[in-house]
């Protein structure tokens, strides 16, 4: 595979940036690439050896550890870099990192001359909410290891037969920075292509009683329908749906490695929530006709089959009020699908879970024991050859996709947990507690680092899945979270959104309705002066 430059220099010229790769453990010492020039006056990307040489001090000189890519918005063009990096393990001996910090340097040295003083305000707004977004903790990458595809999908690291790059291989569903290294891509400078994912991603090594395993869970969110809470919601024209999330639990041993796959994401019908109203849980209405809403439903199972081969939904929505009308639209479309491939559950939870007897959730596990069976999970030997493969996909939901699903999800991976350790030939340790809760942290870190980038708090009920108790401090918790989502939801959610849109570069800036979020901020905030305190406002709070 080719190598890709893990140390870089960087150094600002006034008409150009000028990348030189250091010699780490992993480029030859004996082969030094060429030195990239990326200019600021034009369109032009070269590669030179002898220019630093020819060029002499610059302005300016940054260690980076990648590009992210580059990203328009009105005054020039911005080169995103990444500066700091967090080691978080190994996964199947290759590095993994977290984007500690990301930079951005404009391509014009005072962006703010070629403006206007209206566009001034806005360039600046532009480039806070991209660089929130770009440092909130939630990117992820590797030098060597394919983070968008599961275990089974990776390909064996055999010297002797040429490797493409990694980012030719990275899924583009999880593959963030894909639209934005077009210009490096194009010209094949593929050690220059660092592919970043989205989500979460946990690595950690348990010892117990003499036996080491590694641990991994690994989320990939998709940069389809990227977006906030209330304005993304369900499907689009190309079946792709909000909030979609692979996550992928890997269990080593000895050599020998399995892995669980499991999906989430919003109900794949057009419908929406209107957030303005002030409602703390606004009004989820059917959006489309049957006709195009059905389509975009067949689009998004056809990408879903061809992934997993088999699906089984579970549910997880109220079978009252609102949820009860788009949980008995999707039962309606995947009766009237009728594809033997796929099965559908119903659990109503807060029904089953009510005053937060959340360890009802096994009677769902109990429900669906035999087909999670069935499904199984991926094993590989230790000659790195398949030996069992998971036959299907559990897709959960509920509205939000966020704190019910989390914790069934993490349910469900327990199970699995269990059977993976049997198939090891491990049937009992004394001190499974300590494996236990590694795996709990994990998954309740997990439910929170998606819901902080899909609703702007921690997740709900993630005392539970981190305990396996309720206590009064999480309830507490929830409420403050819960009051929290009211208020980004209805203030900041417009922000975030065109931070995702100008990161993906979906939109362009100067496309951007200014005049419109600027009067959503006006009206919001007169209306929130006027508005009545949400009921749910208490701690007992009940909340996807």
């Amino acid at each position: 595979m080719t190598k890709l430059h893990e140390e870089i220099d960087l150094h600002e010229y006034k008409d150009a940036f000028v990348l030189v790769p250091r010699v780490t453990h992993a480029t030859s010492t004996s082969f030094l690439s060429p030195t990239l020039v990326i200019s600021r006056t034009s369109d032009e990307i070269y590669l030179d050896a002898s220019v630093v040489e020819k060029r002499g001090p610059p302005k300016n000189s940054i260690l980076t550890y990648g590009i992210f890519g580059f990203i328009q918005l009105q005054a020039c063009n911005y080169l995103a870099i990444v500066t700091e990096r967090m080691f978080l393990g190994y996964v199947k001996g290759e590095a993994v990192y977290r984007v500690a910090k990301m930079n951005l340097l404009p391509y014009h040295p005072n962006p703010s001359k070629v403006l206007s003083d209206k566009k001034k305000k806005y360039e600046k707004k532009f480039v806070s909410v991209v660089e929130s977004l770009l440092n909130d903790r939630f990117f992820y990458f590797s030098y060597s290891y394919n983070l968008s595809v599961p275990l089974h999908l990776q390909r064996r690291r055999d010297p002797a037969i040429p490797k493409e790059a990694l980012h030719v291989d990275f899924d583009k569903r999880f593959f963030w920075n894909r639209r934005i290294t077009k210009p490096l891509r194009k010209l094949q400078l593929h050690p220059w292509v660092l592919p970043v994912m989205r989500g979460y991603v946990h690595v950690s090594m348990f010892i117990v009683e003499g036996l080491s395993f590694d641990f991994c869970l690994l989320s990939r969110r998709s940069k389809y329908r990227a977006g906030t809470r209330y304005l993304t919601r369900g499907v689009d024209e190309r079946g792709h749906v909000a909030n979609y999330v692979e996550t992928e639990q890997i269990l080593g041993f000895n050599g020998e490695w399995s892995s669980f796959i499991q999906t989430r994401g919003s109900i794949p019908l057009y419908w929406g929530q209107t957030s303005t109203s002030f409602k703390y849980r606004p009004s989820a209405h059917l959006t489309h006709s049957l006709g195009e809403t059905g389509a975009a439903f067949q689009q998004h199972f056809e990408r879903e089959l061809d992934k997993h081969k088999k699906q089984l939904i579970v549910n997880l929505l109220d079978r009252k009020g609102d949820e009860r009308k788009l949980s008995e639209a999707f039962e309606s479309f995947v009766s009237n699908h009728a594809n033997p491939s796929i099965s559908y559950v119903a659990f109503d939870f807060h029904a089953f879970c009510k005053n937060d007897e959340f360890e009802n959730v096994g009677l769902l596990v109990e429900k669906v024991a035999d087909r999670l069976a069935g499904i199984g999970f991926y094993k590989e030997g230790r000659n790195g050859e398949a030996e069992q493969l998971q036959d299907g996909c559990i897709r959960t939901n509920c509205l939000d996709c966020l704190d019910r699903t989390n914790l069934v999800q993490s349910t469900f991976a327990m199970k699995s947990l269990m059977m993976q350790f049997h198939m090891f030939n491990i049937f009992e340790i004394d001190r499974f507690d300590v494996l236990e809760r590694g795996f709990k942290e994990a998954w309740a870190n997990n439910g929170d680092a998606i819901s902080l980038q899909y609703a702007g708090t921690s997740a709900l009920k993630g005392d539970f899945t981190r305990t396996g108790k309720r206590n009064a401090t999480g309830k507490m918790r929830d409420g403050v979270n819960s009051l929290s989502r009211f208020v980004i939801n209805n203030f900041w959610d417009g922000w975030r959104q065109v931070a995702i849109d100008l990161t993906l570069q979906t939109v362009q800036a100067e496309m951007i309705d200014m005049a419109m979020l600027e009067e959503e901020e006006k009206s919001s905030a007169k209306e929130s002066d006027d508005a009545d305190q949400p009921e749910t406002f208490s701690l007992n709070i009940s909340e996807s």
